[in-house]
């Protein structure tokens, strides 16, 4: 029985985004190739997506198009299928408005206010995913700034 493996090494084209990854047999000889597009998206993450083998018709040619065409939808916006989950997602804002309309507490009206001026504006656009232990820390030393220079000028 013939023992097929694919390397780890990711091998560069001569293409912006595209690479393979080689499949080996027993004598490590190379039977096939697994071809990779790589981009950027607007976060700023780098991703990979396997495109598919070179015995199933996969080409480099078959590869820049596809990496093309996913780069143009991310700059556009349009809604490619990878995209759509993203758009989906809710930002810190929605959250809270929802909390603050279903809420019955007593005090939701100082709550609320207290949200809006600490974190509406910087914190609540983003995305819940995207908000990082960074962003809070931040914002908690700007707070402890803050609060010192009240008690200076006290």
């Amino acid at each position: 029985m013939i023992q097929l493996k694919t390397l780890n090494k990711r091998t560069a084209t001569r293409s912006q985004g595209v690479f393979y990854k080689s499949i080996v047999n027993d004598e490590n000889k190379e039977v096939d190739k697994v071809y990779l597009i790589r981009w950027i998206d607007n976060d700023g993450r780098p991703k990979l997506k396997t495109v598919g083998k070179h015995s199933q018709g996969v080409r480099i040619a078959t590869c820049i198009a596809l990496r093309n065409n996913t780069i143009s939808a991310v700059v556009l916006g349009s809604d490619a299928p990878h995209l759509t989950k993203i758009k989906s997602q809710l930002t810190l804002n929605n959250i809270a408005k929802e909390y603050f309309n279903s809420s019955k507490a007593k005090d939701i009206d100082r709550l609320e206010s207290r949200y809006n001026i600490h974190f509406e504006n910087n914190l609540g656009k983003k995305r819940i995913d995207n908000i990082t232990l960074e962003d809070l820390e931040a914002k908690q030393k700007k707070s402890i700034l803050c609060s010192k220079r009240t008690r200076l000028s006290a």
